[in-house]
């Protein structure tokens, strides 16, 4: 079966998206265990695995010593079943998500073609997504969130074929396709997997008609993640009862809000800076181009309003990338992983200069936007605030006359070599990912355990002493400071830009 029409004159037997996101898995494979653990919750999740494999804390899980509740258990079984199995190694840890970085391409790709109404703008997608180094990080990080991006991102692309299905009993099997991809973002990331439902119900209300049935999108699109949302509260109020119960509202929710940034509004302590800061680290190239791009996007969203007709992979994308923007900047705490979820829908609206090119003033922007994507790039932040101001700037180009700009020929040279620049620096980061513990874990393996747990006093960050438990057989205490004298145990600090290992004092008999 040939997967495009006859009209988009690419008859080819294989979605060239599988191919890009077979590519993408493969080239990561032998990455994944080039840099050792990073801290916060790569570290955590680590610790999660190990307890389940050498303590056999399968269920509950348990983390330092605790009930660890904050997240269902599927992806740390899955990655508990590989080191089992295999040993113990961060490349078994991280398999997963790059399967699923994996999946976010294919998925990307196929909204890209959907979004730009061509197979051009779904291949453009798909090559500038694995050209993020935000991205490629989380794709080769043993977290959850690149787990549950790609299932938000598949609910998304199964409810677009839902809605663009011709038959009922093929529209209702996509939609509860779309439902088991909720489900498993639940089972993935717990409360984190509702994140897309505004966007569904905005869709659901505004595309019509429709031709399955309310009872049907209830029971086959929303009721399954509501059910195993239901079965996970209730299975940890019936196992830690009150404990769990306080826990959920004292942490979960209220403590959340609380370290959100709605409160910091008047004192300038606004959350954009660290988003922002997030943005220009990895997704240099790219962010110049975002100005033009959601201008286009929601230029045609007004014109589709006006005609009375809404598209829905247009309506998620959009409206979920601007609410979800809204609630991480005044709702939540700053973490690094939050952002991940824009990084895709923010690449696909890059599908509407490709959906568009034939405007010549959409070309000359778009040739502009790249040029200024290539000196970010390279350049870094000395010409921040000229690229920023620039990059909105190009947007006036669209109120000149039609007769103005670049033919698409130009447009599509200056994108090659926009690509050909972001590769070539892409791919220092590449092969070089971030290894900050890379030479405290040295440390912990020349100088290993003399029984296990035995303690080992490591002066740094908590989060770095997390990632040396992976790798040791040491029970690590954190310290905040060089002690005046050795404490009871091995001692580990930096002195002098330099590794200072100290072995425990044995005691004479």
């Amino acid at each position: 079966m040939r997967v495009f029409s006859k009209k988009s004159n690419f008859p080819f037997m294989i979605f060239p998206g599988t191919v890009l996101a077979a590519v993408y898995f493969f080239a990561l494979l032998p990455l994944l265990g080039k840099n050792r653990l990073l801290g916060l919750d790569e570290s955590i999740y680590a610790n999660i695995v190990l307890s389940e494999v050498r303590d056999n804390h399968w269920w509950p899980l348990m983390f330092q010593g605790q009930p660890f509740w904050d997240k269902p258990p599927l992806l740390f079984w899955l990655q508990g079943l590989m080191v089992k199995l295999l040993g113990v190694d961060e490349f078994l840890l991280r398999i997963w998500s790059a399967l699923a970085g994996a999946f976010c391409v294919y998925f990307v790709t196929r909204l890209g073609t959907v979004l730009g109404k061509s197979f051009w703008a779904g291949l453009g997608c798909g090559l500038i997504l694995i050209l993020q180094e935000h991205f490629i990080l989380y794709s080769r990080v043993a977290t959850l969130d690149m787990s549950l991006l790609s299932c938000l991102l598949g609910a998304w692309w199964h409810l677009t074929k839902a809605f663009n299905s011709s038959e009922e009993k093929g529209a209702n099997r996509q939609i509860l396709y779309a439902g088991l991809w909720f489900m498993t973002a639940v089972a993935v990331k717990s409360w984190s997997g509702f994140i897309l439902f505004p966007a569904l119900l905005l869709a659901l209300v505004f595309c019509k008609p429709w031709i399955f049935s309310p009872k049907q999108v209830f029971a086959r699109l929303f009721l399954p993640p509501i059910l195993l949302m239901a079965i996970w509260v209730t299975c940890n109020i019936l196992t830690f009862g009150e404990s769990y119960l306080k826990w959920a509202w004292g942490f979960d929710i209220v403590g959340r809000a609380n370290g959100g940034s709605l409160g910091s509004l008047f004192q300038t302590e606004y959350h954009w800076l660290f988003y922002g800061i997030l943005i220009q680290q990895g997704m240099a190239f790219f962010w110049p181009f975002l100005p033009l791009c959601l201008f286009l996007w929601v230029r045609e969203g007004w014109r589709q309003s006006s005609r009375h007709y809404f598209d829905v992979t247009s309506i998620i994308g959009s409206s979920f990338f601007f609410y979800y923007l809204l609630f991480i900047l005044v709702f939540i705490a700053t973490f690094i992983n939050y952002i991940l979820p824009l990084v895709p829908v923010a690449v696909l609206s890059a599908a509407f200069l490709f959906r568009f090119a034939d405007d010549r003033r959409v070309a000359l922007a778009a040739g502009l936007a790249a040029l200024l994507g290539l000196l970010n790039g390279f350049t870094g932040d000395e010409y921040l605030r000229w690229i920023l101001s620039g990059s909105f700037i190009i947007c006036l180009l669209l109120a000149f006359p039609s007769s103005w700009g670049f033919r698409k020929e130009w447009m599509a040279a200056l994108l090659a070599v926009w690509f050909l620049g972001c590769g070539y620096k892409t791919g220092e980061y590449w092969c070089n990912p971030p290894d900050p513990n890379r030479v405290w874990v040295l440390s912990v393996m020349t100088h290993p355990a003399i029984y296990p747990g035995e303690p080992l006093y490591f002066v740094g960050e908590e989060t770095d002493a997390r990632v040396l438990e992976f790798y040791s057989s040491y029970k690590i205490y954190t310290l905040s400071q060089i002690p005046a004298k050795q404490p009871d145990g091995a001692l580990l600090f930096a002195y002098d830009k330099k590794v200072v290992y100290l072995p425990m004092v044995l005691k004479k008999p």
